[in-house]
C-alpha cells in the first residue's frame, strides 16, 4: 500500500517539515517519486518504526 504525505501526517501525527527533516537526518524512508507526487510504502514505514523500537 502506498501512502501520501497527508496519510503519513495523519497516521504519525507529524508535520510535513518533521517528516522531511527525519528523512535527511534519521534515516526515515524516502518517498517514491511519481512525477511531482511522493508516496511512501506503508511496509517501509512500519519496518522503520519496528527497527527503532528494538534499539
Amino acid at each position: 500500500m502506498l501512502m501520501t504525505l497527508e496519510d503519513l501526517k495523519k497516521e504519525l501525527k507529524l508535520s510535513r517539515a518533521t517528516i522531511y527533516r527525519s528523512i535527511k537526518s534519521q534515516g526515515f524512508p524516502a518517498p517514491l517519486k511519481f512525477g511531482k507526487s511522493s508516496r511512501w510504502r506503508k511496509s517501509d514505514i512500519e519496518t522503520y518504526f519496528n527497527n527503532r523500537s528494538v534499539k
